[in-house]
């Protein structure tokens, strides 16, 4: 927790955008999403509403970090979209618990994109992603170690999962491949598929964000002085 408050206090001496600007992206977002929940749009609709108002400032810290800091804006970037995963995963776990373990009913709010294909290309880039952030971080920060075990073990899911669903289809269909090797009639059964996903991405996150926040710690206390002083001028104007 020191970790957190020390970078989110500091990180406002590289931060370009005002306050006020966060509180109208957020203001913005809730109008839209409460006009889409009135109108009744699909749920993938309300959520991209609430996300729009959001990317102008996520492009423009993203430049700011890779200004001041080359490699974190990467990090960033990688951390901000598995949040947004994760967020996905705790929409369906909602959903279940509210359809009573209706499985057909808890796809998240993006469901037209719940494919073996797109789960495991995603999970394939987050984890050379997270390879690659422990190559150029990993000496320094523990977390992202632990943030690479789980995502090696959650890109080894997917890609059985991957594996029997283009080559052995039957079998992923109607013999229990659906449920991968450790979900809840898979080969080595634990949990029913959705939840043991949900930590698997739990587990990724958590400790990925925790890293992040330490390295830009880091950053930040050895950031040149000149380079300092002038994003602190930039974020007064």
């Amino acid at each position: 927790m020191a970790v957190a408050s020390r970078a989110a206090f500091r990180v406002r001496s590289v931060q370009p955008i005002p306050a006020r600007v966060y509180l109208a992206s957020g203001m913005a977002a809730v109008v839209l999403m409460a006009a889409g929940t009135t109108l009744e749009y699909p749920l993938y609709v309300i959520i991209s509403f609430g996300i729009a108002p959001w990317l102008p400032l996520l492009f423009i810290e993203v430049l700011s970090q890779y200004r001041n800091f080359h490699w974190l804006a990467a990090f960033f970037a990688i951390t901000v979209l598995q949040v947004g995963h994760l967020g996905e995963h705790s929409i369906q776990i909602t959903q279940l618990f509210m359809s009573d373990g209706a499985l057909v009913h808890s796809h998240g709010a993006f469901g037209q994109l719940d494919f073996e294909t797109v789960h495991f290309f995603w999970d394939t880039t987050v984890w050379f992603g997270t390879l690659v952030l422990v190559w150029r971080y990993g000496r320094r920060n523990g977390w992202l170690w632990i943030s690479l075990v789980f995502a090696s073990a959650h890109e080894v899911e997917h890609m059985y999962l991957y594996y029997v669903n283009v080559f052995e289809f039957n079998f992923y269909e109607y013999q229990g491949g659906f449920a991968g090797i450790f979900g809840k009639g898979g080969m080595f059964p634990v949990v029913s598929r959705p939840y043991l996903h949900f930590g698997y991405n739990f587990m990724v996150v958590v400790p990925m964000v925790i890293a992040y926040l330490k390295q830009l710690n880091i950053s930040l206390q050895t950031m040149p002085r000149k380079s300092s002083v002038s994003a602190s001028r930039v974020s007064e104007v």
